[in-house]
């Protein structure tokens, strides 16, 4: 689970720090971001894909090689920390980029910070558990290298050399990141610490989504509307049919049935999702396409709210895009009294407001200066359960919502077709 994100010259935030833990130093079971629109609730999501991205700046053997006179070679181009820079950097800043995750692992916290510039990674330093203690497992700046306890003797001495080969450019999580994905299971427990792999497996099973610029995969899990994946998927995609059957027949009450068309070949199977609705008295298919925003919405969203129920960390963008506030806060309300992992969401559902926890909502706001602070609703004042949190947001004490200026539409809208000619 994320117990806290800091920032540091990163999208739109020049600082901030996202903080995840409850009283007790436990990361929070939810949170619910609000803001008007541009204020970087995005942006702040953005900081797990950043991490995420990061673990594949590694050059690799099996993903974009060459075969020359008979062997492989490496082909280095690709995402690299430099391309990463450029990507996440806050405009207008030449300053060092940092982000910081602070994560809880059974129980321990795991600090991993990176330091960027135009030239690639400056500092990378990862603090966890060790052999029952808390201890720098590794810290790499451009002058020092620190590794601790966390390889074999010999793989030590492969790493250490492409430490010295790659680092820059390439993250040296995306080192180990390499070798776990790239040998077999045996070798990995044989010569990693286990405190290693956890870190790892942490980051890589923190799922997100947003609404924008979604990855399309052949598998059904990840693009659960339609595509082409193969034969030996199909067991996947009916458990997957039959728990969006149960889901979305129990919410809407003209939804008979929920189901996957099939179309199979030699190797794979085409799939398209469809719906069976009552229409006027009759029961009518319906291709997911010819259904509304909203539901279209939840089907994209459905492994993520299964997935928090289920006990992963689960980022959700703009969670309320396009369904009913009813609808998504009846949702809701069944997700929190569920769940076992965390879930992260930005929101404009002001319903949400009435029952979710104070320490638990958050609100990003812009001052006049431009500088951006996310706070807790439980910190910006004292709440209690009777307050009305919806009218205090919309009438402007917690922040966080537009302040409209004078704006004359009819003139704005004379003076536009005068010019048009119109």
């Amino acid at each position: 689970m994320i117990k806290r994100v800091s920032m540091r010259n990163f999208l739109c935030f020049k600082e901030t720090d996202f903080d995840l833990s409850g009283t007790k130093g436990e990361p929070l079971p939810y949170a619910l971001v609000y803001g008007e629109n541009g204020s970087g609730k995005t942006n702040l999501m953005m900081a797990q894909r950043f991490v995420r991205t990061s673990l594949d700046t590694m050059p690799t053997m099996w993903m974009g090689t060459s075969h020359i006179g008979g062997g492989m070679t490496e082909v280095p181009e690709g995402i690299t920390m430099k391309n990463l820079f450029s990507d996440y950097m806050r405009v207008g800043s030449s300053e060092p980029m940092t982000v910081e995750f602070v994560l809880r692992i059974k129980g321990k916290d795991a600090t991993y910070r990176m330091v960027v510039t135009k030239d690639g990674l400056t500092e990378e330093e990862l603090v966890y558990v060790l052999n029952g203690r808390r201890s720098v497992l590794f810290s790499i700046t451009e002058g020092t290298r620190k590794v601790g306890e966390i390889f074999s003797a010999d793989l030590e001495k492969e790493m250490l050399v492409e430490l010295e080969k790659y680092w820059g450019p390439s993250s040296f999580l995306s080192m180990i990141y390499r070798q776990y994905r790239s040998t077999v299971p045996s070798y990995v427990s044989n010569n990693m610490s286990p405190e290693i792999l956890e870190v790892i497996n942490e980051v890589i099973n923190i799922r997100s989504y947003f609404s924008v610029n979604r990855d399309h995969s052949a598998n059904p899990i990840d693009n659960p509307k339609s595509g082409q994946m193969p034969l030996e998927m199909e067991p996947y995609m009916d458990a997957l049919g039959e728990a969006m059957r149960d889901f979305f027949c129990g919410l809407y009450s003209d939804i008979v049935d929920v189901r996957y068309v099939k179309r199979r070949d030699q190797r794979y199977i085409d799939y398209e999702l469809v719906f069976d609705k009552r229409v006027e008295g009759e029961v009518i298919t319906l291709p997911y396409y010819r259904e509304s925003t909203g539901t279209q919405k939840l089907v994209d969203e459905f492994l993520q709210i299964m997935s928090c129920v289920h006990g992963d960390t689960v980022l959700v963008d703009e969670m309320d895009s396009g369904i009913h506030d009813v609808l998504m806060s009846g949702i809701f309300d069944r997700v929190r009294d569920s769940m076992r992992g965390q879930l992260i969401a930005t929101t404009h559902n002001t319903m949400l407001l009435q029952n979710s926890d104070p320490k638990c909502t958050f609100i990003l706001d812009i001052d006049g200066e431009g500088y951006r602070h996310i706070r807790s609703v439980k910190s910006i004042t004292t709440t209690q359960k009777c307050n009305n949190n919806t009218k205090r947001y919309l009438e402007g004490d917690l922040g966080g919502i537009p302040i409209l200026g004078y704006v004359d539409i009819a003139e704005i809208s004379d003076r536009l077709f005068e010019r048009l000619g119109q």
